[in-house]
């Protein structure tokens, strides 16, 4: 059983008091997919800490995807002490983003330890790379910060995560053939340059009406809630899906 945990669903400004992206996939093994602000104390609400997480897969260089990261940095320096390092898979530019931030928030040290803490492997557009039991397959992605949909196949189910991107209809097409499909949504109705809305989703083309989950979600979707249908559904920090 893959057990699928939305820990942060909110946007990058906590809207609805949501937490920023960050969420977990549980099988043999505990993965952390992308890295908000709050993924620190999101960990502690589910009884976890970074000495139990196995990898980390990062969507892009965006601080409220990967922000967490620095603070994991801090507390193994200081309080946990990991024996092993943590593969951490992120896009192009996230290893020198990272150490460079780690500098500026704590000290030299600090941002000294995370090579000690983190095994950084980068991936490019368009690749597949192994990853723990599967592989991850990179798709394009309209949006900043090396941004790239994702793929994920572990244990022979598959996830499809859009992360942040504006709606682009083929490569979401792929991502409906995946047993769980997570897609950003911004916003309800109004355009926000590099995002997806609510109303895109509602109108594409899904004829198997395959369940798109929705987060990355700002003020304009909560405030439309009765206004999301099915095969869209809302999702919410703390909401499980099981596979």
């Amino acid at each position: 059983m893959l057990t699928f945990r939305f820990l942060g669903t909110g946007n990058a400004f906590g809207a609805g008091g949501r937490r920023q992206s960050c969420y977990l996939i549980e099988t043999d093994k505990i993965i952390l997919l992308d890295a908000g602000y709050a993924t620190l104390s999101a960990l502690r609400s589910v009884s976890l800490d970074i000495s139990q997480i196995d990898a980390i897969l990062i969507s892009h260089v965006h601080p409220d995807h990967y922000m967490g990261l620095p603070q994991f940095v801090l507390e193994d320096y200081y309080v946990i002490k990991r024996e092993t390092s943590i593969p951490v898979f992120g896009p192009i530019g996230l290893k020198d983003k990272l150490t460079e931030i780690t500098a500026v928030m704590y000290n030299q040290e600090v941002a000294d330890h995370l090579t000690e803490l983190y095994d950084i492997l980068e991936y490019g557009p368009n690749e597949t790379f192994d990853f723990l039991n599967g592989n991850v397959q990179t798709l394009d992605a309209d949006h900043t910060g090396n941004a790239q949909m994702q793929i994920i196949t572990i244990n022979g189910n598959t996830i499809g995560y859009t992360g942040d991107t504006a709606l682009m209809p083929s490569n979401l097409t792929k991502l409906l053939e995946c047993d769980l499909v997570i897609s950003e949504a911004s916003s309800f109705s109004n355009s926000i340059p590099h995002h997806t809305t609510v109303e895109e989703l509602q109108n594409f083309a899904n004829p198997q009406g395959k369940t798109i989950y929705l987060t990355h979600v700002g003020e304009s979707v909560l405030q439309n809630i009765p206004n999301i249908k099915p095969p869209l559904v809302l999702a919410s920090d703390g909401l499980i899906v099981y596979l």
